[in-house]
């Protein structure tokens, strides 16, 4: 128990101050864009908060394994604790931006709301479903979707901690030419009409499945990886 809450500690020690950083920018930034629209009423601002917390949990996960991996095997976590560890991390860290969000989302709809600011939309992942289902329920969803991105993140960090930099800008370059396929063939498309026909609850199990699957593909790849990255 001690490992753990000393890797815990430790990942949160490497990330806190971006964390904060980030926050503080985000906050700001969807501060700013509410008074944009109190002050010209005639347009229309859309928030992107979570599309930004997505991007940027997409970065540090990113480099989680580079920051974490090395330290926490020489402190006496193996490589399945580790993960374990690395895990947990990225879900309070998905936890912890989801509340950030769910406290500036409930502050700038009322000041909408009070002052009557018709300019400034803010989606939220509910609108896919029922925009009457309340924030808390949007919090489970935007928790679920950035541990997903967080989850992918770390898969393409494996890659390159893993096989190199030769070995992650291959897989890299997989999942982009998967994409850029996926749009002529409309894969898309189907994919947005899928998802469309669940509901909030199915929408987070999948969520949430599709996630520990690519934990489950990052154990495979990190059981006996080296303390020495080969992306050096």
């Amino acid at each position: 128990m001690n490992q753990i809450k000393g890797g815990l500690y430790t990942m949160y020690l490497s990330c806190k101050r971006d964390f904060y950083i980030f926050t503080a920018i985000n906050s700001f930034f969807l501060i700013l864009t509410l008074v944009m629209g109190a002050l010209i009423p005639d347009i229309k601002i859309f928030t992107i908060g979570v599309i930004v917390v997505v991007i940027f949990t997409f970065i540090i996960a990113m480099k989680l394994l580079d920051r974490s991996l090395a330290i926490l095997l020489r402190y006496g976590l193996n490589r399945s604790r580790y993960l374990a560890v690395a895990g947990a991390f990225m879900l309070l860290w998905s936890l912890a931006h989801a509340a950030v969000l769910l406290i500036l989302n409930s502050i700038m709809m009322a000041i909408t709301k009070q002052f009557e600011i018709t300019s400034v939309i803010i989606p939220r992942l509910t609108m896919l479903y029922d925009d009457s289902l309340s924030l808390l329920v949007n919090y489970m969803m935007d928790t679920a979707f950035i541990f997903m991105i967080a989850m992918v993140g770390m898969l393409i960090n494996a890659v390159f901690y893993r096989f190199g930099s030769i070995g992650g800008y291959s897989f890299s370059g997989l999942l982009l030419a998967i994409i850029f396929i996926g749009f002529p063939l409309n894969w898309f498309s189907s994919l947005l009409d899928v998802i469309l026909s669940w509901n909030a609850a199915l929408f987070i199990s999948v969520i949430v499945g599709t996630a520990a699957l690519v934990l489950t593909a990052i154990w495979l790849l990190t059981r006996r990886i080296s303390t020495i990255s080969a992306n050096i």
